[in-house]
């Protein structure tokens, strides 16, 4: 690993330090919106309730995103910026968080999906709402380079694959709803790409590099996450193709009703959530434990939670 100065990054510090940190709550604020919890609860009770459409959309666009970030991961292996590069420093408590491989950057790849997939939506009828959507890409993309986390070229390319990725999506359901038995050969080709992922995350080999007695990315800790991103594409890819064989809840029913179906799901949400993660899957390793986990979270709020919004909710009206 020879050292490169990376002088944007460098500028950045330097403008961190000449502010005395200032803007650095914002910006560590705007980062982690991109990767918050409440963002998937959030899209879930817009899609029990408000826009069936949109969010499956969202939620295939999502899971995906998190497949293909993994498989970059992994396969390239690129250290985080402050290790290349000499005397830089990065902002607040982000090194704490900033851990495994740093191209391409997760957060505004998953900030293109969270942001991107409404901006798309958008863009002719509202398109005032798109601009913003696009300016909140944007600062998450900044706000990874200010904090001294992501390179340039991370940032540019988490967010430029992701876009294709929300794209490529939409016009696969297009294509999925003009033809039959579609659905099916959609889901066994996923299945097959992430058989196939999970077997190259756990054969390739992983460099061993260490500073000052300790390894710089413990490969096995990056696996675990990986798994995690192939239990979003697995839940989706079944709950999908349950609720479009087996389910077919609409958004109809009376606001009230849909809004207590919501509540009632999310707390069960939490409650099998806690189950899993602090009582079943403990024994297990931490490869399938997260993958598990994210399977079970997904399945439920694409899948299986609408069948009570079917039978409660719908079918009442």
């Amino acid at each position: 690993m020879t050292p490169q100065p990376d002088h944007y990054l460098l500028l950045l510090q330097d403008f961190r330090h000449a502010t005395d940190d200032f803007f650095t709550p914002l910006f560590e604020g705007i980062s982690a919106l991109a990767v918050s919890p409440a963002i998937i609860i959030l899209a879930a009770v817009l899609y029990w309730t408000w826009n069936k459409h949109g969010g499956m959309w969202f939620f295939f666009g999502y899971s995906a995103i998190q497949y293909v970030n993994a498989v970059i991961k992994l396969t390239c292996c690129i250290y985080r910026p402050w290790i290349y590069c000499p005397g830089l420093t990065p902002a607040g408590r982000s090194m704490e968080t900033a851990l495994g491989y740093s191209f391409p950057s997760g957060h505004s790849s998953s900030a293109a999906a969270i942001y991107g997939t409404p901006l798309f939506a958008l863009r002719k009828t509202r398109p005032v709402s798109a601009i913003l959507l696009g300016v909140m890409i944007l600062l998450t993309m900044f706000s990874r380079n200010y904090l001294g986390v992501h390179t340039l070229q991370d940032v540019l390319v988490g967010v430029s694959v992701s876009l294709v990725i929300v794209i490529m999506i939409k016009r696969l359901i297009v294509w999925v709803d003009n033809g039959s038995n579609r659905d099916v050969i959609a889901a066994v080709c996923a299945m097959c790409l992430i058989i196939a992922a999970m077997i190259y995350f756990l054969v390739k080999p992983y460099p061993m590099d260490y500073i000052d007695g300790e390894l710089l990315v413990d490969p096995v800790e990056m696996q675990a996450t990986a798994f995690m991103g192939l239990g979003f594409l697995t839940g989706f890819i079944i709950g999908w193709l349950i609720e479009r064989r087996f389910v077919g809840f609409d958004n109809s029913g009376t606001l009230l009703r849909k809004s207590l179906c919501s509540v009632v799901g999310i707390v069960i949400f939490a409650l099998i959530y806690m189950l899993l993660h602090k009582v079943i899957l403990r024994p297990l390793s931490a490869n399938w434990r997260h993958y598990i986990e994210m399977t079970s979270i997904m399945l439920y709020i694409v899948g299986l939670w609408p069948i009570a919004i079917k039978k409660f909710v719908n079918e009442k009206d």
